[in-house]
């Protein structure tokens, strides 16, 4: 299924693939700062939370 709303800056998808893409990069800053972002648009979603607890 294709996603359409991933460039609404309410998804919190949107920051967790961010965030992802960030740390494969070594990019630590930004990477905290995107699971900060989808922590703060889905709390309750076990894959953002666990994503972020790395």
């Amino acid at each position: 299924m294709r996603q359409n709303n991933l460039f609404d800056l309410r998804n919190g998808r949107r920051y967790q693939y961010l965030a992802q893409c960030e740390g494969h990069f070594n990019n630590r800053a930004a990477a905290l700062a995107a699971w900060k972002q989808a922590l703060f648009y889905f709390p309750d979603d076990p894959d953002i939370r666990a994503g972020a607890s790395n």
